[in-house]
C-alpha cells in the first residue's frame, strides 16, 4: 500500500490552482518590495498596497517598474501614470 500522500492529491484541482496562484502573487509582490527597499524606506501603505495586489499582470508590470525605477517615488509615479496603483 502507498503512504505517499500529498496536499495536491487532498485538494480540488481548482482550489489547488488558486492557491499555487495566490503564493505565486505574494511572491511577486515581495519582490516589487525588496526591490524598491534598495531605494530606501517604504512606507507602510505602499507595502500594504503591494502586497494586497494579486493580479499577476499588474504585479508583472510593478516588478519590472521597481527594477527599473530610480527611486520609490518614481516607482511609484510610474505605476500611478498606468492607473493600476490606487492609494
Amino acid at each position: 500500500r502507498d503512504l505517499h500522500f500529498s496536499l495536491h492529491d487532498a485538494l480540488p484541482i481548482s482550489l489547488f490552482e488558486e492557491i499555487a496562484r495566490e503564493n505565486k502573487a505574494e511572491g511577486k509582490a515581495e519582490s516589487v518590495l525588496e526591490l524598491l527597499e534598495d531605494y530606501g524606506e517604504i512606507s507602510e501603505e505602499l507595502r500594504m498596497i503591494v502586497m494586497k495586489q494579486t493580479d499577476l499582470g499588474v504585479l508583472r508590470e510593478w516588478l519590472l517598474a521597481a527594477a527599473r525605477a530610480g527611486s520609490i517615488e518614481e516607482f511609484e509615479r510610474v505605476v500611478k501614470s498606468r492607473g493600476n496603483l490606487q492609494k
